[in-house]
């Protein structure tokens, strides 16, 4: 078995099946380091003819927290394509790596810890997993393009304009994961699944996934600049930065009622 690490993420191999880690307590926030490190990780992936599958896991009480709102404070207009741009490195590096990515969710898996999740091509959910886009209360458009590729439009319109949560269950009614297993078994059943995958004939499964997101073009990279674009829009407005100083502040939003 080889190990490497790289900042917070841990990338083991064993048996052609590579299993990445992230760890950033207490929350598994992440910062544009974080998003840096996970698309040059992939990419190396993408190109190793070695390997069978990937599992994508992290460690703590939750899958992923999304974006560290501390680092998000110290973007502008100026600087906030650049960062997203390095979002979108990331998403894409996982769902375009030649090899199936399993995904292991536990807890929540929150903004970008959905999105991540929506760009594996297996998702197994523990019992107590829960996928949310509250982006909405931070005045940020982002992860629409991901939650119409994971959920049907109604459910998608739902989780992105109330920023509510998704529990393991209902996603698995929608199709968005492919098992829910109790907590305690959550990485067994991934390491399983990536266990079948890597003993199939290896072309055929790197050619399946290739037609498979050939069938899904999705256009995500187009999608997460047009959101972005949106998101541009909100700079400068005095509810974007209640909206920020409010959740650091840990405090309810006052907007004024403007209308």
């Amino acid at each position: 078995m080889r190990e490497e690490k790289k900042t917070r993420v841990t990338c083991s191999e064993e048996r052609g099946i590579a299993v990445v880690s992230f760890s950033n307590p207490p929350v598994n926030a992440l910062t544009g380091e974080d998003y840096e490190t996970l698309a040059e990780l992939f990419h190396d992936m993408d190109a190793r003819e070695d390997l069978r599958a990937v599992v994508l896991k992290t460690e703590g009480k939750g899958f992923m927290a999304g974006n560290d709102i501390r680092d998000l404070k110290t973007h502008g207009p100026e600087s906030h394509a650049a960062y997203q741009q390095k979002l979108i490195d990331a998403f894409e590096s996982i769902a375009q790596c030649r090899h199936p990515v399993i995904g292991a969710v536990q807890g929540y898996a929150l903004g970008a810890g959905f999105v991540f999740a929506a760009c594996c091509d297996i998702v197994i959910a523990a019992d107590d997993a829960y996928f949310a886009l509250p982006e909405i209360s931070l005045c940020v458009i982002s992860g629409v393009g991901y939650a119409l590729k994971m959920l049907p439009e109604g459910a998608a319109r739902y989780a992105c304009l109330t920023g509510l949560p998704l529990r393991a269950e209902e996603m698995l009614r929608y199709g968005a994961v492919g098992r829910v297993v109790k907590r305690e078994d959550l990485e067994e059943e991934a390491m399983k699944t990536a266990e079948r995958i890597a003993g199939l004939p290896p072309h055929a499964v790197m050619y399946m996934k290739e037609l498979i997101n050939q069938h899904c073009n999705h256009e995500h990279r187009r999608k997460f600049k047009l959101e972005d674009a949106y998101t541009g829009r909100l700079f400068g407005l005095p509810e974007k930065a209640e909206a920020v100083n409010a959740f650091l502040e840990k405090r309810e939003p006052d907007y004024g009622r403007q209308t």
